[in-house]
């Protein structure tokens, strides 16, 4: 099982089989990521990797995608990842 702290905003997939989340990794430091689990709490995997404040992740409808809010460029702006 995946240690869910410091774990928050948690998405649904379309289809209910999965889960994506915020992940506080450092607070000082500013530093959250996107995850990606099983709906069961199993097979989590990071799928951001800057070192910025990523978090609000929404799926798309078809649960390809995943669009988020990050600072790592100096702004709050919106991004989407594919998921493999």
């Amino acid at each position: 099982m995946f240690p869910l702290r410091n774990s928050m905003e948690p998405a649904w997939s379309p289809n209910g089989t999965k889960i994506a989340f915020r992940r506080v990794l450092d607070v000082v430091r500013g530093d959250s990521k996107i995850f990606v689990m099983d709906s069961s709490g199993a097979n989590a995997a990071r799928i951001t990797n800057n070192f910025s404040l990523d978090g609000n992740p929404a799926w798309s409808p078809d649960g390809k995608r995943i669009a988020f809010q990050s600072n790592r460029d100096g702004n709050n702006e919106i991004y989407v990842i594919t998921l493999r």
